[in-house]
Protein backbone atom coordinates (compact mmCIF):
# COMPACT_ATOMS: atom_id res chain seq x y z
CA UNK A 1 0.00 0.00 0.00
CA UNK A 2 1.28 3.46 -0.83
CA UNK A 3 1.95 5.89 1.98
CA UNK A 4 -0.30 8.93 2.17
CA UNK A 5 2.25 11.45 0.91
CA UNK A 6 2.46 9.69 -2.45
CA UNK A 7 -1.28 10.07 -2.90
CA UNK A 8 -1.00 13.80 -2.30
CA UNK A 9 -2.70 13.67 1.08
CA UNK A 10 -1.25 15.08 4.26
CA UNK A 11 -1.21 12.82 7.29
CA UNK A 12 -3.69 15.19 8.98
CA UNK A 13 -6.25 14.02 6.46
CA UNK A 14 -4.80 10.52 6.51
CA UNK A 15 -7.15 7.62 6.90
CA UNK A 16 -8.66 7.14 10.30
CA UNK A 17 -9.20 3.93 12.23
CA UNK A 18 -10.92 1.89 9.49
CA UNK A 19 -8.08 2.34 7.01
CA UNK A 20 -5.52 1.65 9.73
CA UNK A 21 -7.40 -1.53 10.65
CA UNK A 22 -7.62 -2.51 6.97
CA UNK A 23 -3.87 -1.96 6.52
CA UNK A 24 -3.10 -4.13 9.53
CA UNK A 25 -5.47 -6.90 8.38
CA UNK A 26 -3.88 -6.86 4.92
CA UNK A 27 -0.40 -7.28 6.38
CA UNK A 28 -1.57 -10.01 8.75
CA UNK A 29 -3.39 -11.89 5.96
CA UNK A 30 -0.25 -11.75 3.82
CA UNK A 31 1.77 -13.10 6.75
CA UNK A 32 3.99 -10.02 6.72
CA UNK A 33 5.97 -8.91 9.72
CA UNK A 34 5.33 -5.28 10.54
CA UNK A 35 6.18 -2.64 13.12
CA UNK A 36 3.45 -0.39 14.49
CA UNK A 37 4.83 2.96 15.66
CA UNK A 38 2.52 5.09 17.76
CA UNK A 39 3.15 8.85 17.52
CA UNK A 40 1.74 11.18 20.13
CA UNK A 41 2.41 14.75 21.31
CA UNK A 42 3.47 14.88 24.97
CA UNK A 43 1.30 17.12 27.19
CA UNK A 44 -0.97 18.07 24.31
CA UNK A 45 -4.07 18.49 26.49
CA UNK A 46 -2.27 21.04 28.65
CA UNK A 47 -1.16 22.88 25.49
CA UNK A 48 -4.76 22.93 24.19
CA UNK A 49 -6.10 24.10 27.54
CA UNK A 50 -3.62 26.98 27.71
CA UNK A 51 -3.41 28.12 24.06
CA UNK A 52 -6.83 27.02 22.81
CA UNK A 53 -8.10 24.56 20.26
CA UNK A 54 -7.19 26.68 17.23
CA UNK A 55 -3.49 26.63 18.16
CA UNK A 56 -3.85 22.92 19.00
CA UNK A 57 -5.21 22.27 15.51
CA UNK A 58 -2.27 24.18 14.05
CA UNK A 59 0.13 21.92 15.94
CA UNK A 60 -1.65 18.76 14.77
CA UNK A 61 -1.56 20.02 11.18
CA UNK A 62 2.14 20.85 11.57
CA UNK A 63 2.89 17.37 12.91
CA UNK A 64 0.92 15.81 10.06
CA UNK A 65 2.97 17.79 7.55
CA UNK A 66 6.25 16.85 9.26
CA UNK A 67 5.27 13.16 9.21
CA UNK A 68 4.22 13.34 5.56
CA UNK A 69 7.48 15.02 4.53
CA UNK A 70 9.54 12.56 6.58
CA UNK A 71 7.92 9.59 4.85
CA UNK A 72 8.33 11.26 1.44
CA UNK A 73 12.03 11.82 2.13
CA UNK A 74 13.01 8.80 4.23
CA UNK A 75 10.27 6.25 3.76
CA UNK A 76 9.48 3.55 1.27
CA UNK A 77 6.34 2.90 -0.74
CA UNK A 78 5.06 0.35 1.78
CA UNK A 79 5.21 2.75 4.76
CA UNK A 80 1.75 3.71 5.95
CA UNK A 81 0.80 6.81 7.94
CA UNK A 82 -2.56 6.93 9.67
CA UNK A 83 -4.25 9.53 11.85
CA UNK A 84 -6.07 7.88 14.74
CA UNK A 85 -7.49 11.22 15.84
CA UNK A 86 -6.48 14.19 17.96
CA UNK A 87 -2.72 14.16 18.44
CA UNK A 88 -2.41 10.41 17.79
CA UNK A 89 -0.82 9.06 14.61
CA UNK A 90 0.63 5.71 13.56
CA UNK A 91 3.34 4.63 11.18
CA UNK A 92 3.23 1.03 9.98
CA UNK A 93 6.51 -0.10 8.49
CA UNK A 94 8.83 -3.06 8.14
CA UNK A 95 10.39 -4.12 11.47
CA UNK A 96 13.88 -3.67 10.03
CA UNK A 97 13.10 0.02 9.41
CA UNK A 98 11.39 0.72 12.74
CA UNK A 99 14.58 1.46 14.68
CA UNK A 100 15.74 3.94 12.03
CA UNK A 101 12.38 5.74 12.22
CA UNK A 102 12.62 5.77 15.98
CA UNK A 103 16.13 7.24 16.01
CA UNK A 104 15.10 9.79 13.37
CA UNK A 105 12.18 10.96 15.49
CA UNK A 106 14.34 11.16 18.62
CA UNK A 107 16.98 13.30 16.97
CA UNK A 108 14.79 15.59 14.89
CA UNK A 109 12.34 17.12 17.30
CA UNK A 110 10.61 20.23 16.11
CA UNK A 111 10.00 23.02 18.58
CA UNK A 112 7.40 25.72 18.17
CA UNK A 113 6.70 28.89 20.16
CA UNK A 114 3.26 30.32 20.69
CA UNK A 115 2.05 33.31 22.59
CA UNK A 116 -1.47 33.53 23.89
Amino acid sequence: MEHQAERGESAHRAPRNTAIERELKTRINRGEDYAFLYIDIDNFKAFNDYFGYQKGDEIITHLANVLTKAVEKLGVKEDFIGHIGGDDFVLITDPSRASSWRSTSSTSSTKARFSS
